[in-house]
């Protein structure tokens, strides 16, 4: 092989790689692309190619940096950094103590503290038969921890999700879930709403009276204002069940409820003057604007005799 035909290969393994990369960099889509592009084919070969090649040895040597510098530059979110080869210990002063190692050492992103921060929120409030017996899984933008008590039978995640963290618990029977339920209010929101109606109705738990209650609440809830959907608690009660949604504060309390007659009732309570000029704006309008209009035409008919 003369030098001819070794800038030649040079110049068509710098090519396959760009074939690769640059739809990878207009899509993002980093693995699936580097594994079925035609182009990695042609890469592969060439580097197959000088590593065989007796004479070309060192220029392999050269070129395998490169490559690996290149790898390094356009793939640095692929990879997932393991903070621990084997599980933390879980408590609220284990996720206390990993979160202050992560400080320390200069590895706490504004991301991953707000999954720690969540993880605490929510740990705290679970019952100690969970706490004692649970394993937690942090992923948080390319960084993944994992801490396990007892015999981890309760599995919870923490992750990213919309641009905010999240925090699900897989509960291991139903029994569980429904006493969760009553003591670890779920996250206020039309999918979380949806989302344990169709947990219920799957384990069977599911009554009438519920079904119907769940049904109102998706029907009104949707429509109620972006301020109070932000800042509300909606308790969903029948006889021996009590499901409860928090969104904010919860300073908007929604109760829904079978009345002594077999109706569901959706009442909703607001603080202040404005939550319910906000909750009651169509209302208000269709009262204030006849009474603005009435005396414009009254005046119009009177000019229009004189």
């Amino acid at each position: 092989m003369n030098l001819r035909s070794c800038v030649r290969l040079i110049f068509d393994f710098l090519r396959g790689t760009w074939s690769i990369l640059a739809p990878c960099i207009r899509t993002q889509i980093w693995p699936i692309l580097l594994s079925f592009t035609r182009g990695l084919k042609d890469v592969v070969k060439g580097v197959l190619r000088l590593l065989l090649s007796q004479t070309h040895q060192t220029l392999a040597l050269l070129l395998l940096p490169i490559v690996i510098g290149l790898a390094v530059f356009f793939f640095p979110h692929v990879t997932v950094n393991y903070e621990a080869g084997e599980p933390e210990p879980l408590s609220v002063a284990d996720l206390l103590r990993v979160q202050g190692r992560l400080e320390a050492r200069g590895k706490m992103t504004d991301d991953l503290r707000a999954c720690l921060d969540l993880a605490l929120q929510e740990f705290m409030r679970e019952t100690p038969s969970i706490q004692d017996n649970a394993k937690m899984l942090i992923q948080c933008r390319g960084t993944m921890l994992e801490f396990e008590s007892g015999d981890g039978k309760h599995e919870i995640y923490v992750y990213y999700r919309n641009g905010e963290p999240r925090y699900d618990m897989k509960e291991p029977t139903m029994e569980v879930y429904l006493s969760r339920l009553r003591s670890h209010p779920e996250r206020l929101s039309v999918e979380n709403l949806l989302k344990v109606q169709n947990r219920l109705e799957a384990g069977g738990k599911m009554t009438e009276v519920l079904r119907r209650c769940f049904e109102l609440a998706l029907e009104k809830f949707p429509k109620e204002p972006v301020y109070l959907q932000n800042k509300a608690r909606l308790v969903i009660s029948t006889v021996g069940k009590r499901t409860v949604f928090l969104s904010g504060n919860g300073e908007n309390e929604i109760n829904v409820y079978p009345d002594n007659t077999g109706l569901i009732q959706y009442v909703v309570k607001v603080p202040g003057w404005w939550a319910w000029v906000a909750r009651n704006m169509v209302t208000i309008a269709l009262v204030t604007i006849p009474v603005f209009i009435c005396p414009m035409i009254i005046y119009q008919k009177t000019r229009q005799r004189r």
